[in-house]
């Protein structure tokens, strides 16, 4: 019969090989997924989104119900997680910061490329969960695919989208997808003034 003491190293053996073959897996994942992406970006029409509304019409674009909501009401809520996206892994997602990527409206290979050097370098090295703030509805469908978060802001202020996004789901930084420029800093936003109800 075995010991109790042999029992437990048997126990911390598999945990650990589990541990290992967890973290392979997930770095294994993340190539599969940014080889999709890749292909995916690649193709001319990956931001077309073809949809049928028969006679209806679109209305106006729907926006990030955050945005419309009061600061002091966001304040009383629990963070959302930002995920980070399934071309990347890292042992501690949880401890890297949050960055807003603003996407304009921009034209189609001029976003492709755009998200494959960002997602390359992300993918190599993760440095931030991004959460992807675009103008129009174009991107949102691939990147979506891949596990991003995106929020629909339109035309709405930068600055009040970090504030409210910052809140919301703990946003650092907002930086442009196709110059890398600093937008919007938590370090130097005003901050919002919450009253108690």
């Amino acid at each position: 019969m075995a010991s109790t003491d042999d029992q437990d190293t048997d126990a911390l053996i598999l945990l650990r090989q589990a541990g290992r073959e967890r973290q392979e897996l997930g770095r294994r994942l993340a190539r599969y997924e940014f080889e999709a992406l890749k292909r995916d970006l690649s193709d001319p029409g990956a931001f077309d989104l073809r949809l049928e509304f028969g006679d209806v019409r679109p209305g106006r674009l729907l926006l990030d119900p955050d945005l419309d909501t009061a600061p002091q009401t966001l304040d009383a809520l629990p963070r959302l997680p930002v995920p980070l996206g399934r071309v990347a892994w890292a042992d501690h997602p949880e401890d890297l910061p949050v960055t807003g990527i603003l996407i304009g409206d921009l034209r189609p290979p001029v976003l492709a490329s755009g998200l494959l050097a960002l997602l390359t370098e992300h993918h190599q090295q993760p440095f931030a969960r991004l959460l992807f703030l675009c103008r129009t509805l174009a991107p949102v469908h691939v990147l979506g695919r891949y596990g991003f978060i995106c929020a629909c802001i339109g035309d709405a202020p930068v600055d009040g989208v970090g504030i409210t996004l910052g809140l919301r789901h703990g946003l650092h930084q907002i930086r442009t997808l196709d110059e890398g420029a600093l937008l919007w800093s938590s370090e130097t936003a005003e901050a919002p003034h919450c009253q108690p109800p």
